[in-house]
């Protein structure tokens, strides 16, 4: 049976976004390190808005996360007609 692992950034409320927005605020090099050695050469899932957040973040629309394979999940697969990835 394969496995898969999830990796999610918690706020010390225990909140993981709100309202499209990371409750975290900035993030730091060692959990950005982490997760790409956690994730680099794997797949990975994401929802539309953090689809969004990364791009905004990187400042780019295409290659968000090199050596990954990004599936993202949406209601409207409209919003998946724009995207470069």
């Amino acid at each position: 049976m394969p496995t898969f692992e999830v990796i999610v950034a918690v706020a010390k409320n225990n909140a993981i976004g709100y309202k499209g927005n990371f409750t975290m605020g900035k993030f730091t090099k060692g959990p950005v390190k982490h997760f790409r050695d956690m994730t680099m050469g794997h797949a990975i899932v994401i929802d539309y808005n953090t689809l969004v957040a990364i791009s905004s973040i990187r400042n780019r629309t295409t290659n968000l996360l090199p050596g990954r394979v990004i599936y993202v999940f949406t209601r409207d697969p409209q919003k998946l007609m724009r995207c470069h990835l």
